[in-house]
């Protein structure tokens, strides 16, 4: 009974997709800000919407406006209800006077990966092809991960979407290039009153093992989720640091001129209750004897580390990490140097 409901009326909703608008932001509809798109049946209420389900395929043909139903398959350059490349990541917009020298350029810093270099072929989508998570008073997120890549990673659209008594209206929109192993999507709203979209999945593509969380944070800009880059501070230098996000945990190893190994650990956290993001790091240093396994590991040096991410027009400035300088700093020295030794 219920799996009729969704199939005849998640055909209106398709219906209503397909005839979706790109809003302007300062036009109004009848309860506030026009939606960037809408799906609604032709009359009545959804049982979708009572509920606040939808199958994963009428989730694609709202979210992916060329998007083949019949043979569930993404196109080869996959658009959003909008009609925007899927891709490629949405940019901030551009400070008036402001030009980039390169595209998929931000404030001097390249942001987004090749769209081409390890993408695996088009495939039809599935349910795991799709996340929702919670957003905030009764919205919804969602990320439709339309292309994969052997990296591990997908890219698709990613909306928060508002229930209404006829369907779904997309009130943010943008691309998400994250990896797809165990995603997870919530929005965070700072002290200064910034709404960002974190995303955090699994990077296991270095070893099938061990996986390493990543965080990732996408801030909203006039209704869009934009992807920005990270950038030293300026009294530092102000180099570019990738795009912004961080692994949650983090391992390096080093021999040592004696035979000993040094093993560093990271362990990152991110708070959201101060007026900008929090990055708070602890670090731990390690020594190992391997010619004695079953000996435990003495420990070296220890360190922690905050840092603030303030949101500077168009990119995430922070201070430079002091994981880097550990390990440059002891990446050879022996293990049983004494603080006057190092000195």
């Amino acid at each position: 009974m219920r799996r009729d409901a969704f199939t005849s009326l998640g055909l209106a909703l398709l219906l209503g997709a397909a005839a979706a608008a790109t809003a302007v932001a300062c036009k109004k509809g009848p309860t506030g800000p026009m939606p960037l798109c809408t799906a609604e049946v032709a009359s009545g209420t959804a049982v979708e919407s009572e509920v606040q389900e939808l199958p994963a395929d009428i989730w694609f043909s709202i979210l992916l406006s060329n998007f083949d139903r019949d043979k569930m398959l993404p196109a080869d350059a996959p658009q959003d209800c909008t009609g925007s490349d899927s891709l490629t990541p949405t940019l901030p917009p551009r400070i008036e006077g402001e030009e980039e020298a390169e595209p998929n350029t931000v404030s001097g810093c390249p942001v987004g990966k090749d769209i081409e270099t390890g993408r695996l072929p088009a495939r039809p989508l599935t349910d795991a092809d799709i996340v929702i998570n919670e957003g905030p008073e009764g919205s919804s997120l969602v990320w439709v991960k339309a292309t994969h890549y052997d990296s591990g990673e997908a890219v698709g659209p990613v909306a928060r979407v508002e229930w209404t008594d006829k369907g779904v209206a997309v009130r943010n929109l943008g691309t998400l290039r994250a990896y797809a192993e165990k995603a997870r999507m919530r929005i965070e709203v700072t002290g200064a009153g910034a709404k960002l979209l974190v995303v955090e999945s699994d990077n296991c593509s270095f070893d099938d093992k061990i996986c390493q969380r990543i965080m990732k944070l996408l801030p909203v800009v006039n209704d869009r989720f934009v992807t920005v880059p990270l950038k030293q501070s300026a009294d530092e230098g102000g180099a570019c640091l990738g795009e912004a996000e961080f692994a949650m945990f983090e391992q390096y190893t080093s021999d040592l001129p004696d035979g000993w190994v040094r093993k560093f650990e990271i362990v990152r956290s991110v708070s959201f209750d101060g007026e900008a993001p929090l990055v708070a790091e602890q670090i731990v240093i390690r020594d190992k004897d391997p010619e004695q396994p079953e000996a435990p590991p003495q420990d070296f040096r220890s360190a922690a580390n905050d840092r603030s991410l303030l949101y500077q027009d168009r990119y995430f400035e922070t201070r430079k990490s002091v994981w880097d300088e550990m390990i440059e700093n002891y990446g050879s020295v022996a293990h049983d140097a004494t603080v006057e030794d190092e000195e």
